[in-house]
């Protein structure tokens, strides 16, 4: 394996001039960078990043907190996070383990350059307690305990969001409105800023159905309620990948979609878009939010000064309202 001698005997320079055009942290001519990027090339040279970390502190790892990656947002989000953060330098590290202190100390022992989260079952306290060590993102309401000043958040207008989709439903002549929650119960359904504003904005007799985690519970969850006689005139799912389920178990009970029930997703991702006819959908933005996750993260490292991110929600509407 080639090392930092091998290009600067090659380049015919010193390894600090090396050290230099790696880092970008001191004056090297354009003719002995062109030398240097010849011999890196020639010799298939890699820096020793685990060498590099101890010397600065950052290994150019950031980790994503989230155990719902089957949820489509998350994937594209995490997705978008990573080819931002490549281009910058930086890998991404995958973690499901969200609430265990002792396990985000040990990765703050490996020097992980920050992180983001995106899941409201994360505690506040790990996400504190990580802040103090290293820059991180939320994408999320966080309740139960207020975070630290140095935690950047990303805010999206729940409250806004449910005040359009339960105008629209109103308009439409949508008299009974459920919302299916991604909570397990209704004890976590306190706890989900969407829910709260749900009820807030949703009118008449409004229901909230829990344990649509996925697809597949949503659509075994719906045909029990459909089942015993419950048929809303609407349905808010807390996500698209909820709506894919939903819709599949309004279809197969026989109802037609949006003649019989309109149905709402949430985050517009690209299962709401590619679906066989659309599914309208609250668009927050998630083509961008993995980018502005990196952007702040590196911004925040730079010790500039970072403040938090709006998202204003919109409706996207298709085929599965009227």
């Amino acid at each position: 394996m080639a090392t930092r001698k091998d290009v600067a005997e090659l380049a015919k320079v010193s390894q600090t001039s090396v050290s230099y055009y790696l880092n970008n942290s001191g004056y090297v001519s354009k003719d002995a960078a062109k030398r240097i990027q010849k011999a890196i090339k020639e010799l298939n040279y890699r820096p020793n990043q685990v060498a590099k970390s101890l010397k600065t502190g950052d290994n150019r790892q950031f980790v994503f907190f989230c155990n719902e990656i089957r949820n489509p947002f998350y994937s594209q989000l995490v997705y978008d996070a990573s080819k931002a953060a490549f281009a910058n330098g930086y890998m991404i590290l995958f973690s499901t383990i969200i609430d265990d202190q002792d396990y985000v100390e040990r990765l703050c022992g490996f020097q992980v350059g920050g992180a983001f989260a995106s899941n409201k079952k994360v505690k506040t306290e790990v996400i504190n307690n990580f802040a103090k060590q290293a820059p991180i993102v939320v994408l999320m309401d966080v309740k139960g305990g207020e975070l630290d000043e140095n935690v950047i958040k990303i805010k999206i207008d729940y409250r806004k969001a449910m005040s359009l989709i339960c105008s629209h439903l109103k308009e439409t002549g949508c008299n009974k409105v459920s919302y299916l929650s991604a909570s397990t119960d209704e004890e976590e359904a306190r706890m989900d800023s969407k829910t709260e504003a749900f009820l807030e904005f949703a009118y008449g007799n409004p229901s909230v159905l829990y344990g649509f985690e996925d697809s597949s519970r949503s659509y075994s969850n719906l045909l029990e309620t459909l089942k015993r006689g419950e048929k809303p005139d609407a349905l808010v799912c807390a996500n698209d990948a909820v709506a894919l389920g939903a819709i599949k178990a309004v279809r197969d009970f026989g109802y037609r979609i949006p003649e019989d029930v309109s149905v709402f997703g949430f985050d517009n991702t690209v299962n709401s878009e590619f679906n066989y006819g659309g599914i309208s959908s609250v668009d927050i933005k998630v083509n961008i939010l993995g980018e502005t996750v990196i952007n702040l993260l590196l911004r925040k490292i730079k010790g500039e000064s970072v403040k938090d991110f709006y998202v204003e929600p919109t409706l996207i509407l298709r085929g599965t309202t009227r």
